[in-house]
């Protein structure tokens, strides 16, 4: 019997000092202007309202949390939603997309659904999920790419929860290059994969941390788990 996880990620940065001192207990004059962070920080940017480049056709360029608002559709010689960290000066970078119960629907001729892009100067760490705001999951997927449904390359850490990929001409989910250290994939379902559903064997150097619960392949020309 297979029980399902449903997963949330907060990641919250704390900025300390070498002490802490109590400030002045009367307000400052003047009216008072609101500190409330809006629904739209919280859920992150929008995939959707990003322009693409030659080879996706939504481009993400700076490290952060993004939602789809509505399904997207690839075109032919690109990939749905891609991530590069191309521009960005060396260091380690944090990305989450959630699909928020939409879809990322491949096309003829199209590449992959999301492909986090390799590079040789930064890290990256990845999270994809498909959670509506209360944390159910959703109803979104990826499906009917002629790449792989999910590619990431040359990422420290991947974090894939409670999201489908069918269909693809390649693989399923393929994590590969660099060195990546920490892999967690739960709840995911891989139908129908030309490939391997899972490919996760591509990584030079191994990984240290591999966490692999309550997920479902099913191919038609590879394996289920590599």
């Amino acid at each position: 019997m297979f029980h399902k996880a449903h997963v949330s990620a907060l990641v919250i940065c704390l900025a300390t000092g070498s002490s802490a001192l109590a400030g002045d207990v009367d307000p400052p004059p003047g009216s008072i202007a609101p500190t409330m962070i809006s629904l739209e920080d919280i859920a992150g940017r929008c995939v959707n309202d990003l322009t693409g480049d030659a080879t996706a056709t939504h481009l993400i360029t700076e490290p952060g949390s993004y939602s789809l608002c509505e399904d997207v559709t690839c075109e032919p010689g690109k990939s749905g939603v891609a991530i590069s960290l191309d521009g960005l000066p060396p260091g380690t970078y944090g990305f989450a997309i959630n699909l928020n119960g939409h879809t990322i629907q491949g096309v003829p001729g199209c590449l992959h659904g999301i492909h986090a892009r390799p590079s040789a100067a930064s890290e990256s760490h990845i999270t994809l999920v498909d959670l509506f705001d209360n944390g159910a999951r959703g109803a979104g997927g990826i499906s009917n790419t002629e790449g792989d449904g999910i590619r990431v390359e040359s990422a420290s850490s991947v974090s894939i929860f409670s999201t489908t990929v069918t269909d693809s001409t390649g693989n399923g989910i393929t994590v590969t290059g660099g060195t990546t250290r920490e892999c967690t994939i739960v709840d995911v379902g891989v139908s129908n994969a030309g490939g391997d559903g899972f490919a996760l064997a591509g990584t030079p150097g191994g990984k240290d941390r591999l966490v692999f619960v309550d997920n479902w392949p099913s191919v038609s020309g590879g394996n289920g788990l590599t």
